[in-house]
């Protein structure tokens, strides 16, 4: 099935993914509803793997941006040993349960998914649950953190790997849009600011009138507390009529006093910039920008690429069970790569021995809450990372190593932020 969808290289060769080869199937995904048939079905006709038989279960909003991890997670830093990680995942799970969100927490769950350190200890890693909880547990960066007993200025930062997203035509209500109204809902996007150290006496109109000397606005959002007093955070979105706008206002606005306060404003969503204007499903190209298309600081045509190669189906849990077994697999993995280049690293994520049997890996798969962990959750099992000395070692074995054979599994390759691998982000 993989092969046959176009998106993963052939044996042998090294080619980048084509993300148009499944604009067929999202497409009738999307006009058919959130089933898509394959060609021995009803709906599935106009897919682009016709003739294959193959059934394919897409939902309409699955491979947009806002859904991806890297768009759930948030980067905490700023603090010191006193400090642990289950002190600043209750604290953001706590801020973001007393705010009003147009999709709150619902009761008895968690805003944060799960969290976990870096390893250099610098910083917290949370998940949300969603992007919009992340949007805005990013807006409270260079807050004040504050318990019974520790006070600190936050450090909060998007993954290296975030993508920034912008609307899809595709799947954009077909609801009229009054343009004359000042909308509530903003949805991420590069033309999203955000603004902090707001005065909490200024009113909603108040606060408008300050951004409206830079032009109309389109959409503004007040970050409240819950409950009959809805009191201000002090925090707010806009995005104006005229997007030309935005970095005109941010840099007027940052810095500006109001009363006892410096506002601070920024984008609500920067992240890696992608053309949406090379494929009509724009999510698509999301998908497969950090492995082919370029970054924002890079010169136009310049593939991306990092010195660390990550291996996709290479080895399953219950083979990294035992020691021995283990060993060999990665002495397996040194030996070929070393072809290519010297190397720095290779991690290889093994299963937490709590979620392992007597002889084999237990799969957990009943559902649970997050909070209920009862074995650490290991990121990455089942994945292969090599970190080489050079970029173009890299690419030399991401050349080579596609679509080769490893225990009679067929290898998926791609490029990996080099950032995220030392920080242990995987």
């Amino acid at each position: 099935m993989a092969k046959l969808s176009g998106v993963f290289p052939l044996p042998g060769t090294g080619r980048p993914a084509d993300p148009s080869r499944l604009q067929g199937l999202v497409n009738s995904s999307i006009n058919h509803g959130n089933n898509f048939n394959g060609p021995n079905g009803n709906s599935g006709s106009r897919s682009g793997v016709q003739g294959t038989g193959i059934v394919l279960n897409i939902p309409a909003n699955a491979l947009r941006l806002e859904n991806s991890r890297s768009a759930r997670r948030l980067l905490v830093g700023g603090f010191d040993g006193s400090v642990s990680e289950a002190d600043i995942k209750a604290y953001f799970n706590s801020l973001i349960a007393s705010l009003e969100l147009k999709d709150p927490v619902e009761a008895g769950s968690s805003a944060v998914l799960q969290s976990f350190t870096t390893s250099d200890g610098a910083y917290v890693v949370l998940e949300f649950r969603t992007a919009e909880m992340a949007t805005v547990g990013y807006a409270f960066d260079q807050a004040f953190f504050q318990d019974d007993d520790t006070k600190f200025v936050m450090i909060i930062r998007r993954p290296v790997d975030y993508i920034t997203p912008f609307v899809d035509p595709l799947l954009q209500s077909t609801e009229p849009v009054d343009y004359d109204t000042v909308r509530q809902k903003i949805p991420d996007s590069s033309h999203k600011i955000c603004i902090a150290g707001i005065p909490h006496y200024l009113n909603l109109t108040q606060i408008q009138e300050v951004l409206a000397a830079f032009g109309p606005i389109s959409g503004f959002c007040l970050v409240r507390d819950k409950g009959d007093a809805k009191d201000s955070r002090g925090i707010a979105f806009c995005e104006f009529k005229d997007h030309s706008t935005t970095p005109i206002a941010c840099q007027g606005l940052n810095g500006m006093e109001l009363g006892d306060s410096k506002l601070r404003v920024k984008l609500a969503c920067k992240g890696l910039d992608v053309d949406s204007s090379l494929l009509p499903f724009s999510s698509l190209e999301g998908m497969s920008s950090l492995g082919n298309t370029v970054k924002q600081n890079n010169k136009a045509g310049v593939p991306y690429r990092t010195p660390v190669l990550q291996l996709l189906n290479m080895v399953t849990p219950e083979e990294l069970v035992d020691n021995t077994e283990y060993a060999e697999i990665v002495e397996d993995i040194e030996r070929e790569c070393s072809k290519f280049g010297p190397i720095s690293k290779i991690v290889v994520p093994r299963p937490d021995p709590k979620s392992v049997g007597t002889k084999r890996l237990t799969i957990q798969v009943v559902a649970r809450k997050p909070e209920e962990e009862s074995s650490k959750i290991v990121r990455g099992v089942g994945k292969v990372y090599i970190k080489f000395t050079s970029a173009e070692s890299c690419e030399r074995a991401f050349e080579a190593l596609s679509g080769r054979k490893f225990s009679d599994r067929t290898v998926l390759s791609s490029f990996y932020p080099e950032e995220n691998f030392d920080l242990g982000i995987f």
